[in-house]
């Protein structure tokens, strides 16, 4: 059980349509996220999650382009780059004040 393990899960699930939907089921509901991932062999606690989302979040913060900013001021959205999928996980799966994008290549 493992930090490493659920970063692993977390990149897995932005390339799988049908653990996607899975997750979408148990929504709102960490120990069936958890139950759902060792099914397909990764094996984390809610604590290993919650460190992994956090450290995959603060890696993901930097500096933002112009785009992203003017999206940011005129109310844009978020879009994959060209050519890759993105999965957005609920918030019930985040701790407070974490957004969680993941996008695995199309």
């Amino acid at each position: 059980m493992s930090k490493a393990t659920a970063i692993q899960f977390i990149h897995k699930v932005g390339s799988n349509p049908a653990l996607q939907q899975q997750i979408k089921g148990v929504e709102g509901n960490v120990a069936g996220l958890i139950g759902i991932a060792a099914k397909d062999g990764f094996s984390f606690t809610s604590d290993d999650w919650n460190s992994a989302v956090i450290e995959l979040a603060d890696s993901m913060m930097g500096e933002i382009s112009d785009e992203e900013l003017s999206n940011v001021s005129g109310g844009g959205t978020v879009q994959p780059p060209p050519g890759f999928n993105s999965f957005q996980w609920g918030n019930s799966f985040l701790p407070p004040h974490v957004s969680l994008y993941v996008y695995a290549a199309g």
